[in-house]
């Protein structure tokens, strides 16, 4: 059953244009959690220094229905059954909240309105007490209390942010025989902080756009899964404190221990601590995340239902500041306007580098986008594989230092100078974005198969020095205690592998390469195709990739980009960025006289 989503009475009463800097705020009364939610509504001003204190709510909005029900000022409002088990959680039997909820305080029927409070949403966060992030309610929390309630959600977490070993946890045991750390889930207690774990790991909420701004803006943050509850430091204390465990090869540590616990448990841990990573270094403002190209790339995977939301949620990190190019929340405006905006002021951030060209979503058939605008309302994957991308960059030298920036034109184009270096001959299938997809036996069969036919000879006995630097794009993962950093492969790497390893490792076996390789690999080809060119080089490129297309080294950039031709001369559109072996450090540069400017459209 649907129902109204705003034009309430309290909210025509309590109107937010009377300040510039209004918003409604929900004063939650004091009743148990089984009880109706009852509520008053007030207006605050924050621009008001003296204004009572308030909190606010991360959440996500679930479906469409409207089955549970909130009254404010004696009016029912109806809400989402998420936001019920929410606020009925936060709610106190002994004194009352104040809180910010978006869904309930800004009246979502009126356009008008609502870009108005979207347009200083971060101030919004940025002032409140405390953040809420609630993460969800299983069937053993419910909001009546039902038995099993008091299990804590957060345990796996508390066990590493108290910098505890992996061997520590319940389920482990010492092979006696082979000496080494085993995890044995029959063993009682063993299965239950994982079970408890999983719905803190894939809840929703980790999956929309809105929750980056609202996570790294207040300066309170508390999860909340039912009743268990974690502060947002003690997150990222275990996510810190597990990457320093797994990358100590020490016998005293972790680097081997936790390979017992198999992927289905490891790879629950390390997409959690991917989210984590991610926000704790926008909230530090460290790492890889600097320009708000950035951190678009960097929340590329997270979701929203209205595609222009995307940019809004994340105009808040636009340097030095929102207003510039006159980029605001405007709900009536297209999305290709919002999209062609935004990008030009993520070039400008970028100082107009070719590097803004990074990544995936270009070449877009939706909303009649120029293929050099990023379609930012594909979902796509990030984690290790954009932090790979941010810390290889400067690795590789396809232009040899020549510097040059691209240029936006009055007609929509944008220009570059560089030099065609090749053309794609074939192609093979797309890898998967999954860890254990890229290592499908049969997707390396049929790259094998893909170099066979074009003449390049590589076999299952033998190892081919440029198809296996290709694998990882000719960069190595080169951690040591969770300092991340990549490194250049040398021709006779001792970390590639020998002829008997990749024999079991093109059959299937990843773990017989050094894990610097298979991180390296991993992160290499997920969602990529090989493609052999004309001149007999193998590269790795985004799955749009077609047989014709043209490889680019554009002055500037550090490496190369397809280009696809169009019945237009010296116009393309763009593909994606590529690694092409053989040209990736200015080798194809010396012998170029002069470069060309053409157009990307």
């Amino acid at each position: 059953m649907s129902h109204p989503k705003g034009n309430f009475f309290f909210q025509q009463r309590l109107a937010v244009s009377a300040f510039k800097h209004a918003i409604r705020v929900l004063v939650l009364l004091p009743g148990k959690r089984e009880a109706q939610l009852t509520a008053t509504a007030r207006l605050l001003n924050l621009d008001d220094s003296g204004r009572e204190p308030y909190t606010a709510l991360s959440y996500t909005w679930g479906d469409a229905h409207f089955p549970e029900t909130i009254s404010v000022d004696e009016e029912i409002i109806p809400i989402t059954t998420n936001l019920h088990d929410a606020l009925c959680h936060i709610r106190r039997e002994d004194q009352p909240v104040t809180i910010w909820v978006d869904a309930v305080c800004i009246n979502q029927e009126g356009v008008v309105e609502r870009s108005s409070q979207v347009a200083f949403m971060d101030e919004i966060y940025l002032s409140c007490e405390a953040v809420y992030i609630w993460l969800g309610v299983g069937d053993n929390a419910t909001p009546t209390g039902t038995p099993g309630s008091e299990r804590d959600h957060f345990a796996l977490v508390r066990h590493f942010r108290d910098d505890k070993h992996f061997f520590e946890l319940p389920g482990y045991r010492r092979d006696f025989e082979t000496g080494l750390w085993v995890f044995d889930a029959e063993i009682p207690g063993a299965g239950v902080s994982w079970m408890d774990f999983e719905p803190i790991s894939t809840s929703a909420w980790w999956t929309r756009a809105w929750t980056v701004q609202e996570t790294i803006l207040p300066t309170r943050a508390v999860l909340m899964y039912g009743q268990s509850t974690l502060t947002w430091n003690d997150l990222a204390e275990f996510t810190f404190n597990r990457a320093r465990h797994i990358n100590n090869y020490s016998g005293e540590c972790c680097g081997r221990a936790h390979e017992a616990l198999g992927g289905k448990r490891m790879q629950a841990m390390d997409n959690l601590t991917g989210h984590v990573m991610r926000l704790e270094h926008l909230r530090r403002r460290t790492g890889y995340i600097r320009s708000f190209s950035d951190v678009s790339r960097a929340f590329a995977d997270r979701q929203c239902k209205d595609p222009r939301d995307k940019i809004y949620s994340i105009l808040s990190f636009a340097k030095p500041g929102k207003d510039r190019l006159g980029i605001r929340p405007d709900y009536q405006k297209a999305v290709r306007d919002v999209y062609v905006e935004a990008f030009c002021l993520m070039l400008q951030d970028a100082d107009m580098s070719p590097s803004c060209l990074l990544g995936e979503g270009f070449n877009s058939t939706s909303f009649g986008l120029p293929s050099w605008v990023r379609d930012f309302s594909k979902a796509m994957e990030t984690g290790d594989l954009l932090r790979r991308a941010f810390e290889a960059y400067p690795l590789y030298n396809a232009s040899a230092r020549r510097l040059a920036k691209v240029k936006l034109t009055s007609h929509g184009e944008l220009q570059l100078r560089g030099t065609q270096v090749d053309v794609i001959k074939d192609r093979s299938r797309v890898a998967g974005h999954h860890v254990k997809a890229s290592f499908r036996p049969g997707l390396l069969d049929d790259w094998l198969q893909v170099c066979m036919r074009n003449g390049i000879t590589v076999t299952h006995d033998t190892v081919d020095k440029t198809f296996v630097q290709v694998l990882c794009r000719g960069v190595i993962d080169d951690r040591e205690a969770g300092k991340g950093k990549w490194r250049l492969l040398d021709a006779n790497d001792s970390e590639l592998p020998c002829d008997t390893q990749w024999k079991a490792f093109i059959g299937g076996d990843s773990r017989v390469v050094s894990r610097k390789y298979r991180i390296g690999v991993a992160t290499g080809i997920s969602g990529q195709v090989l493609y052999v060119t004309w001149n007999g080089r193998l590269g790795l490129g985004d799955p749009q990739v077609e047989i014709g297309d043209v490889v680019w080294i554009v002055e500037g950039s550090n490496v190369p980009f397809i280009l696809r031709k169009t019945t237009e001369p010296d116009h393309y559109r763009l593909i994606g960025d590529t690694y092409l072996h053989g040209v990736m450090c200015g080798e194809c540069v010396n012998d170029i006289v002069d470069t060309v400017t053409i157009s990307i459209i």
